[in-house]
């Protein structure tokens, strides 16, 4: 049988305080040997983590009776298998209800390792910048640079760096092999963006940066794109059904961080140098007055979405929402209707969601 590999994210929780802790919460709730947990999750991971068989190893080195033996497999699932089950590729939730269990019960402990997971990452992303900060030359400079592109790109798309985007425009302007070079670190990136696979070719793969960025060339834009583009691609795509808001937002990072290296200088010709980027400013907050176009406003389309910013309040229809709403074929007499089902096409706080809700509000008040 061949042996399951196990990622990065697994074998760091494995070595980590946040297991122990569970561990030893466990052995005081049934009373086990200090040991017998490490041992267990040793032996389960032998044996692929085949969920069927825990119950009998624990009757069998417990001597204990189904029932109990049941429950204390319920809880090793739950606190130590279920934070990390998007990396093993495991349905562990749906092992835990087989066994009576209640999943949700488990959250608090999930969440705690998802952030205790960031946090670590953070800490070497940090350790990086420092030694970014103080780069010893060109080559070992650009070897960072990769370094950072291939292990930590969810983070740097959640906490740009401006020393890191002065570098990359550097490189982009002064190194003829890096634009391809750093292309590639993209197309073939295997860190996760979402937790949930994604359909190619009628087949489920893992969600990683590089199978969303190639589900998006192949099916939404092989050429030059603009932000209307990826928000067509977030809105309507099937893949983008199960993406929470969180996921579109590093999702659209994503994509204009692509369209940036991709497409370099483009989308910079008619900006002042001090406007340029290559890494998009990241927005977690999604009311109005935090809301900002990621990337440089450069296409026709993305001027208009500017000005319905500073003209929202203005009762005649901008560009934007007339193209929005002409898209839609809504009918005059059933306008307000149509118009909530189109809005909730667009993820929450878009401007596209925007400009339709605007419309609602005026067609309310003139009735």
């Amino acid at each position: 049988m061949k042996k399951m590999e196990i990622s990065a994210e697994v074998e760091l929780f494995f070595q980590s305080n946040l297991l122990s802790q569970a561990i030893s919460d466990i052995n005081g709730k049934y009373n086990l040997p200090r040991e017998y947990l490490a041992s267990l999750t040793l032996w389960h991971q032998d044996n692929n983590f085949n969920c069927a068989l825990l119950e009998n190893k624990i009757i069998a080195d417990l001597r204990w009776e189904k029932l109990e033996a049941k429950k204390l497999a319920v809880d090793y699932l739950g606190f130590i298998l279920l934070p990390v089950a998007p990396y093993l590729n495991l349905d562990i939730k749906q092992e835990i209800i087989k066994k009576g269990g209640q999943p949700e019960i488990y959250d608090k402990f999930v969440d705690n390792f998802d952030q205790w997971l960031e946090d670590e990452n953070l800490k070497v992303l940090n350790d990086l910048l420092k030694e970014y900060d103080n780069k010893i030359d060109f080559i070992e400079e650009k070897k960072i640079l990769i370094n950072l592109f291939q292990n930590h790109l969810m983070y740097i798309l959640k906490n740009p760096d401006r020393h890191i985007n002065g570098s990359l425009m550097n490189f982009l302007l002064n190194d003829k092999k890096f634009q391809n070079e750093i292309l590639s670190e993209l197309y073939k990136n295997n860190l996760w963006l979402s937790k949930n696979k994604i359909k190619c070719k009628k087949k489920l793969i893992d969600p990683t940066f590089g199978n969303w960025l190639n589900d998006f060339i192949d099916n939404y834009a092989s050429d030059y794109f603009d932000h209307l583009a990826v928000a067509n691609y977030i809105s309507n795509s099937e893949n983008c059904r199960s993406l929470n808001d969180e996921e579109k937002k590093v999702l659209s990072q994503f994509l204009i961080l692509y369209r940036n290296l991709r497409f370099f200088p483009k989308d910079f010709e008619n900006l002042p140098p001090e406007k340029w980027y290559i890494i998009p400013p990241y927005v977690a907050d999604n009311s109005l007055k935090a809301r900002i176009v990621l990337g440089p406003p450069q296409t026709e389309e993305e001027k208009k979405i500017t000005q319905l910013e500073k003209a929202k309040t203005d009762t005649d229809k901008s560009a934007l929402e007339k193209k929005v709403i002409d898209e839609a074929g809504i009918a005059a007499q059933n306008k307000i209707a149509d118009l909530k089902i189109l809005a909730n096409k667009y993820p929450s706080g878009s401007l596209e969601r925007r400009a339709v809700e605007t419309e609602i509000k005026k067609l309310e008040v003139r009735s």
